[in-house]
């Protein structure tokens, strides 16, 4: 029945019927309404539906009863097919809004002014496309929960050009393609049979020797923890997809459903169908094997989305490794497209996320990145959330210590003087990362200060919004095998639960992880959130809180006591907030952290006072109060070190740390 009528149209239906405006009708005038919506109901399947709607037994029907019967098996969730994703959406009384579909497959930031349309089926070549009722616009109606349907885009410069879309079943030079959709209002039937004939011509006779090092170059490598890709190979790939892209025409748009890919546009799922499988067929192996001469033992593990440019993703790297002071040549990175067999993916997936060929390389390589795509897309990835929840599991800030994050951000990059002046040199930048302490490229908490402050915050929030157990995968199977695992349900297979506390604990642990993050950059910009990013510091247990406040005035007495009351006290070995022109003291609430062992207070120059009682503290070694001169220092036991004086004494301690186990050794 709903999907005759919409809940607004019954809503005036029923208020003609609702003569004095009480809200209800009578059940003569009950029965009236039925057969205006079903004129084939007889008298005693209106009773029996009288019954059923009655729920208070008044022997009258409001609206809202009314409405309870007839949607009640018509909210739930629905599938909606875009692209090579299934994700889920929400639906109420069978009507699905679609700004949520909208919202999660970023079409209008993709496509600005784009039309969205629902359809119950995949259209075949050549069909007329007929969509589903939307009734206000931008609400579908007549669903189902467990429906699936499919979103189809039209660009607002196709709006008046083509209104009708034609879907072609695209399966490129072999079994590795993959449906899409293909609108080319300029074409006729004839000319995009052409192109996809032409494509899959141009696929099967593709020349791949470009990425190679040498002509008959490559090998076998049996262990897939050795099948680390440099850069330099990954400039080599990308290279080979610009020079075929666009003279081949590829098709398969990634987000860009629908349109002939960009050279700057190429994402993995494109790659994967136009190079890496056919490149690999014969041999049947991995990239990294067919590229490489010998095993490249991977250094960094990296997590990202698949639908990100392949430019961004290498641009990102590439200022990862400049960050890090890693070789182009011969620093591997792990990126599953490269380092899998891609014809024998079996090989290397389980249906117990532990036990993936991922997990061995996690807890083997020496470092974690995140590559976080320029709408965030992979914090609504269960994969991305896992890889990263798995880079932290435990508070293990051993391997934490090593996990960063990156971003393609093109921004002009100011340096900051020791004094947390502005030095004036300036140098372009197109991508931006925060790391977990220094970076080998920071030689001190300014440099580091001068090389976060430009990732876009807006980020943060959305990973900040993380609910694992609303967060899709393109194979079904694999959502419900993580959510599974995270649960620690004995049977993977199963229908996940929709809330779980641990659920909550890894939704508090990456939002904890990420405020933590970028909570100096929240803290300077006057973000409206900054309490929520301090509360979220209680899902983390950090053996390390560092912070350089150079050039930023907005660390108040206030803001240091709400940190300190997130921070949890048992975990936190080293508290360090340096350069701050505005803090003046310390709250008693420091006292409660016992296993404290290094206070580093250095360049606080209005600082005046700290706890009286703060010798007590067990596990304290070191305090630097260095170009604190206002401070009165209390009485510390003989065995805390106490570094003083002005900035500049003491030149063999660095302002910062970079990891809590070298703290008293980097020198």
């Amino acid at each position: 029945m709903p999907a005759a009528v919409s809940p607004d149209e019954l809503k005036e239906a029923f208020k003609r019927l609702d003569r004095d405006g009480d809200g209800h009708i009578s059940r003569s005038l009950f029965y009236v309404l039925l057969r205006k919506l079903d004129p084939s109901l007889r008298d005693d399947q209106c009773r029996c539906i009288f019954t059923a709607t009655d729920t208070d037994k008044d022997d009258v029907i409001s609206f809202d009863e009314l409405v309870d019967y007839l949607f009640q098996e018509y909210s739930g969730h629905v599938t909606v097919n875009y692209y090579t994703y299934a994700e889920k959406f929400p639906i109420r009384d069978g009507q699905l809004r679609l700004a949520d579909v909208d919202e999660l497959y970023c079409l209008s930031e993709v496509m600005p002014g784009c039309t969205i349309s629902i359809s119950r089926k995949e259209f075949g070549y050549g069909e007329e496309h007929t969509y589903m009722l939307e009734s206000p616009p931008g609400i579908v109606t007549g669903l189902k929960p467990g429906d699936t349907c499919w979103c189809y885009v039209q660009e607002a410069s196709q709006t008046e050009t083509n209104s009708v879309y034609c879907a072609l079943e695209r399966v490129p030079s072999g079994s590795y393609g993959t449906s899409i959709a293909f609108t080319a209002p300029a074409l006729t039937e004839e000319q995009k049979l052409e192109c996809i004939r032409q494509c899959d011509e141009n696929v099967a006779k593709a020349d791949f020797s470009d990425i190679r090092a040498w002509p008959g170059s490559g090998c076998e490598i049996p262990d897939p923890v050795d099948r680390g890709i440099t850069l330099e190979q990954l400039r080599a790939v990308l290279a080979h997809a610009r020079r075929r892209c666009e003279a081949e025409g590829w098709i398969m748009g990634g987000r860009n459903r629908g349109q002939l890919v960009q050279t700057d546009s190429v994402n993995l799922y494109d790659l994967c169908a136009y190079t890496i499988v056919p490149a690999t067929k014969e041999r049947c192996c991995s990239l990294v094997e067919l590229v490489a001469d010998e095993p490249q033992l991977t250094l960094w593990l990296v997590s990202h989305w698949w639908g990100e440019p392949v430019l961004d993703f290498i641009t990102c790297l590439s200022q990862h490794a400049e960050d890090h002071v890693l070789s182009s040549t011969d620093s591997p990175y792990w990126v599953c497209a490269y380092a899998n067999n891609q014809h024998r993916l079996h090989e290397c997936i389980s249906d117990d996320p532990a036990k993936t060929v991922f997990k061995v390389v996690m807890d083997r390589a020496d470092g974690v990145v995140s590559i976080v795509d320029k709408h965030a897309v992979c914090f609504s990835r269960v994969w991305c959330c896992y890889e990263i929840f798995d880079a932290l599991e435990g508070g293990n800030y051993a391997k934490s210590s090593k996990y960063c994050i990156y971003t393609a951000a093109e921004h002009m990059q100011g340096m900051l003087s020791r004094n947390g002046q502005g030095a004036g040199v300036k140098s372009k930048r197109l991508a931006v990362g925060i790391t977990s302490g220094l970076a080998p490229c920071d030689y001190d908490p300014g440099e580091k200060t001068a090389r976060e402050r430009h990732f876009p915050i807006k980020l943060i929030d959305k990973a900040m919004q993380v609910r694992v157990q609303d967060a899709q995968a393109s194979i079904e199977g694999d959502r419900i095998h993580i959510l599974n695992t995270i649960c620690g349900a004995e049977n993977l297979d199963g229908e996940p639960p929709s809330s779980h506390p641990r659920y909550r604990a890894l939704d508090d642990k990456l939002g904890g992880y990420f405020a933590h993050c970028a909570l100096r950059n929240a803290i300077e910009a006057g973000h409206s959130a900054l309490r929520e990013y301090i509360n979220a510091l209680r899902g983390i247990q950090l053996p390390i809180f560092q912070m350089d406040l150079a050039g930023c005035g907005k660390f108040t007495d206030e803001v240091a006591i709400f940190i300190l009351q997130a921070l949890n006290p048992a975990s936190l070995n080293e508290f360090t907030v340096t350069r701050s022109s505005s803090l003046t003291s310390l709250p008693n609430r420091l006292l409660k952290f016992s296993q404290l062992e290094r206070l580093n207070l250095a360049g606080c120059r209005r600082l005046n006072s700290l706890p009286p009682d703060l010798g007590k503290l067990p596990s304290l070694k070191v305090v630097d109060v260095r170009g604190c001169p206002e401070l009165i220092i209390p009485t510390l036991p003989p065995g805390v070190e106490v570094l003083s004086g002005k900035l500049g004494t003491h030149d063999n301690t660095p302002l910062w740390t970079a990891t809590l186990k070298d703290s008293m050794s980097r020198k």
